[in-house]
């Protein structure tokens, strides 16, 4: 498979074989956090070549989609129970049941396919730097989500779930070209912090929450297409 990814890059994708699988799973069950990157350097080429720490984070999203929709094919299953409370009823919905999730949508969501080309993923809102006017007139520059800033963030947020701070220096954001350090991203009024938040966290791209709707009800909710029940497998355990 051939895909035009997020940044304007275009990747190569084969199936996982069974070592590519049977290693997955081993260390996913370690919680081994390079695992899903170990798949994609072993399956993907991007511009003719392997994938280092400058690919694009939503580059690594949409190369996981492809990899899995050409190994498995585009259909992913959910076992869902609606927890939604219809209009003028006191009691959830409570449907249980398998959902079926078409991955090629999610990948390919909104963009238009040309017959005969590779698939095209959405773009990403920033392929490169970043740069933003903050409210006070302070310009605030950074690089893009990288794989080598995704690493570097988990490594300074510690235990913290989120740590905009760390967001920001592991992105090497500058103002007024100065790097930026925690002391003076503290400096910052908070609608400058709230700005430059915003800027941050606009990927574009794939989309990573899928849309389930109940077939009982008609209510949505959603999840991480990662964590869908038989993302990586043919049949889910215990399925």
């Amino acid at each position: 498979m051939q895909i035009i990814l997020p940044s304007g890059k275009l990747a190569d994708v084969r199936a996982i074989t069974g070592h590519d699988e049977t290693a997955l799973h081993r260390d996913l069950a370690k919680q081994d956090q390079e695992a899903i990157i170990r798949l994609v350097a072993a399956c993907a080429k991007v511009d003719g070549k392997v994938i280092d720490e400058s690919l694009h984070a939503m580059d690594l999203l949409a190369l996981v989609l492809a990899i899995r929709i050409e190994s498995y094919g585009e259909t992913a299953h959910e076992r869902f129970k609606c927890a939604a409370v219809p209009p003028g009823s006191v009691q959830p919905c409570g449907w249980q049941g398998d959902v079926a999730v078409n991955l090629m949508d999610v990948l390919c969501a909104g963009t238009p396919q040309g017959t005969g080309e590779p698939l095209r993923a959405p773009p990403a809102s920033y392929p490169g730097q970043v740069e933003v006017t903050l409210p006070s007139g302070t310009i605030a520059t950074s690089e893009p989500p990288t794989l080598r800033a995704m690493r570097s963030y988990e490594r300074l947020r510690g235990k913290a779930a989120i740590d905009y701070d760390a967001l920001a220096v592991s992105r090497k954001v500058r103002l007024n070209g100065e790097l930026a350090t925690r002391e003076s991203l503290l400096a910052l009024s908070v609608r400058d912090r709230q700005a430059l938040r915003i800027e941050l966290l606009r990927f574009g791209g794939v989309d990573r929450a899928v849309e389930i709707q109940c077939p009982e009800c008609r209510a949505t909710t959603t999840v991480d297409f990662q964590a869908l029940d038989d993302f990586f497998a043919l049949t889910a355990p215990g399925r």
